[in-house]
């Protein structure tokens, strides 16, 4: 039967208790409830209470009888075969099934693996240990070198990533004259807050991948807006806390940002900051810059025949770093400097090991920026030329600088003392610019 419950709408099925039947198994009966609101003692009914009422109930049917509705389908189809349910359905006969990828057609994804990678791994290794050594049978034709699982960039994906690359990296930059609009700041301002920048990044133990996010972050919110000389330093601060949430596994707080500006602003102007911030940015913070496209270079170069070694590579980012205190760089796309600054660094360890082809036939294959790199990168040797340029000039200056944290970063044995190495000159590398 009915029966009322107080403070509750609607009808529902709820379980009776279990009866034995007479093979002593235990049956549950079901029983309709209709569940009725008891309004308080001084509330009135009125016709809206009792419509409302009635449509909440007839509402509440119809979920009921759509669900048993659906059971009953359920119930159809069990006891049914898998033949029988993945048959095709009446009317359907022309429609193409799904089909079940193959050996061959895994081979045709594998474009970039040769027959020897392909073939090693159909033997799947039996433990985990086998799994994290069977990286040494992969290769890719055009780097000839084993491949690391923390690498992903560099297996199959990888043309197809670079592509991207080179698209995003025009998508998403600082405008070219950004510090033109500034009424408040100028060029040496900015210069002071990314030598500030070094120092944090020291202090904080920030990634090289923060820094250069927290410069790009900066430089495209100083392409929106004019921002005032006192708070600079504001921007600056809090475009590395956003930095750092992109790139460091654990960020430094709030308060730690607001402990290396000297306790100069407070915890709610960071977060209003960074408000401005994420809205210039439009939340794109994954965006390539120059260090990534040196870390692919360098990766590339590792299996050529000149790969880099200890004292080039430090040299490499130490051009990188020094691209960032000059506003003209902006103008340059990310990848011509990563790549003129990689090249830089593989003319001056070519210098000092005083390597030279040995037949004139060989010229062309002791390119430093081989035609290999050219197809695979679309970037010309001619193409850096300029952005070689500048980074010379900005090496030279470095030594009577007066922003000196990130020469003396480099002049550590940590870095292996690039920095006070002997300038390059142009004359010295010029015929690696040659196409």
């Amino acid at each position: 039967g009915e029966v009322k419950i107080i403070n509750a709408v609607g009808e529902t099925c709820v379980a009776a208790p279990l009866e034995k039947t007479s093979n002593n198994q235990l049956i549950s009966k079901k029983r309709t409830e209709r569940f009725e609101v008891c309004l308080d003692e001084d509330e009135e009914i009125d016709d809206k209470s009792k419509n409302d009422r009635k449509s909440i109930n007839s509402e509440v049917k119809k979920r009921r009888d759509l669900s048993a509705d659906e059971n009953d389908n359920f119930n159809k189809l069990n006891g049914k075969s898998r033949i029988e349910l993945l048959s095709p359905l009446p009317g359907k006969e022309n429609v193409m099934p799904i089909k079940t990828p193959t050996k061959q057609d895994e081979k045709e994804y594998l474009t970039h693996f040769d027959t020897e990678s392909i073939n090693s791994c159909n033997a799947a290794p039996e433990s985990v240990t086998e799994c994290l050594t069977a990286k040494s049978q992969f290769s890719i034709p055009h780097l000839k070198g084993q491949l690391t699982f923390d690498d992903p960039l560099y297996i199959t994906y990888e043309e197809d990533i670079y592509k991207w690359m080179l698209f995003r990296e025009k998508s998403y930059r600082p405008k070219t004259n950004f510090m033109d609009k500034q009424t408040h700041i100028n060029a040496e301002m900015r210069a002071i807050l990314i030598d500030w920048f070094v120092d944090v990044v020291a202090e904080l133990e920030l990634s090289p991948a923060s820094f250069f996010l927290a410069i790009s972050l900066t430089d495209r919110t100083l392409s929106v807006i004019d921002c005032p000389k006192e708070r600079l330093q504001l921007l600056g601060a809090t475009a590395i806390l956003i930095s750092t949430k992109v790139q460091e596994v654990f960020p430094p707080l709030v308060k730690d940002i607001v402990f290396v500006t000297d306790d100069s602003y407070s915890e709610n102007q960071v977060r209003n900051m960074e408000k401005v911030i994420l809205r210039v940015a439009d939340f794109q913070l994954t965006v390539p810059l120059i260090d990534s496209f040196a870390q692919l270079f360098d990766h590339t170069a590792s299996t050529s025949a000149f790969p880099l070694n200890q004292v080039s590579r430090n040299l490499m980012w130490y051009f990188l770093e020094l691209s960032t205190f000059d506003c003209f760089c902006v103008c340059i796309l990310p990848s011509r400097l990563a790549a003129a600054a990689f090249l830089l660094a593989s003319s001056f360890q070519k210098i000092c090991q005083k390597i030279e082809p040995i037949a004139t036939i060989d010229k062309e294959k002791w390119k430093l920026w081989s035609d290999e790199m050219v197809k695979r990168t679309r970037i010309k040797r001619s193409d850096l030329q300029e952005p070689a340029k500048i980074l010379m000039k900005l090496q030279q200056k470095a030594v009577s600088s007066k922003f000196q944290a990130l020469f003396k970063k480099f002049s550590c044995p940590k870095r292996c003392k690039v920095a006070c190495l002997k300038p390059l000159e142009f004359e010295e590398v010029a015929s690696q610019f040659s196409d």
